[in-house]
């Protein structure tokens, strides 16, 4: 087991070879250079950073779900738990003596990932992370805009990648869990068509982006919730469903930070030439998300990420495991937990 000392000089050793603070180009980098990347990966622990250096303006919320739980405990102990706002559990009917615990409605600060981990300890003395868990993350809709064309590079950006963003978001499993084609549908080829049905329009409006977008509630982006672009409101929200189930504050965090980062990614011009439209029949297949693509997310890395030590952390979770096998398993751990 690596002690403290070892990961520090691991760390060291990778960013010799990387400078966490630049911005590198990783897309660009010849064989060699990408084998001795992933290489030192390999042994790098992700940590819980104290704040992401986001806007003030988003927010964000958590459904933890969880099985096989002390439902009465976790509910006596969560409000009792000293956090900044009440975290609040609910049944899941879903899972096996499942449950779900939802956070107030967060921003980026030192507090928030305390309390987060707080919650998140609590439950795992009490439940487990079963097969069919899941993570849902819902992002305030003031962080798009009314601006239709952050909406259209979104859904682009999402529907050419969304192989890329399944094998990130299993988090520390190896594969999607068994029910994601019952709860979080996969997106990409209706949003392809999405896009090119408001392409083709002259000027579109944020309610035609509505009337494109609101597909049916379980699939890998909720949009069902979406009250106003451009101002925040309670309870609207995007919600994103493909998370695999975790009780590990660094992988929420983590999952957290890829959708901001891929929204504001979206608010540039002309994003669609940065990635060429991919014409891949396999993108729909489910059992081709559970692949790595390489060069595909350091692509997508290079594009949404603006220092190396953000594709990191992304890589690191992305790579959780050079060789995906057929069954749901948790891969070795990546993370530190705090």
């Amino acid at each position: 087991m690596s002690t403290k000392q070892d990961i520090i000089n691991h760390n060291q050793k990778l960013f010799r070879f990387i400078s966490p603070n630049s911005n590198d180009t990783l897309s660009k980098m010849d064989e060699k250079e990408i084998n001795e990347l992933t290489s030192l990966l390999e042994d790098f622990y992700l940590e819980l950073r104290e704040d992401l250096k986001i806007d003030a303006t988003i927010t964000f919320g958590l459904e933890l779900e969880f099985e096989k739980a002390k439902y009465k405990k976790i509910e006596r102990r969560l409000k009792l738990l000293p956090t900044n706002k009440p975290w609040i559990i609910k049944e899941d009917n879903s899972l096996i003596e499942g449950g779900e615990v939802n956070s107030p409605i967060l921003k980026d600060t030192k507090k928030t990932w305390k309390d987060l981990t707080k919650v998140c300890h609590l439950i795992e003395k009490y439940a487990l992370i079963g097969p069919n868990s899941s993570t849902h993350v819902h992002l305030g809709t003031q962080i798009f805009g009314n601006n239709p064309n952050t909406w259209i590079n979104f859904i682009y950006t999402w529907a050419i990648n969304e192989n890329i963003i399944f094998y990130f978001t299993n988090g520390e499993y190896n594969r999607t869990r068994p029910n994601i084609t019952k709860y979080a549908y996969p997106l990409a080829k209706r949003l392809l068509e999405d896009y090119k049905i408001l392409k083709e329009k002259t000027s579109p409006t944020p309610n035609d982006i509505l009337k494109c977008i609101h597909h049916y509630k379980y699939n890998a982006i909720n949009f069902g919730n979406i009250k106003y672009f451009d101002h925040y409101q309670q309870k609207n929200t995007v919600e994103f469903r493909s998370p695999n189930g975790t009780l590990d504050p660094v992988i929420c965090q983590n999952n957290i930070y890829f959708f901001i980062k891929l929204i504001e990614y979206a608010k540039q011009n002309n994003i669609t030439k940065d990635i060429p439209l991919m014409k891949q029949v396999s993108l729909y297949h489910l059992e081709d998300y559970n692949k790595i693509n390489l060069k595909q997310a350091l692509n997508l890395a290079d594009a949404i990420y603006q220092t190396n030590l953000e594709k990191l952390y992304f890589l690191r979770q992305y790579l959780k495991s050079p060789t995906p096998t057929s069954n749901f398993q948790l891969v070795k751990t990546f993370t530190k937990k705090p």
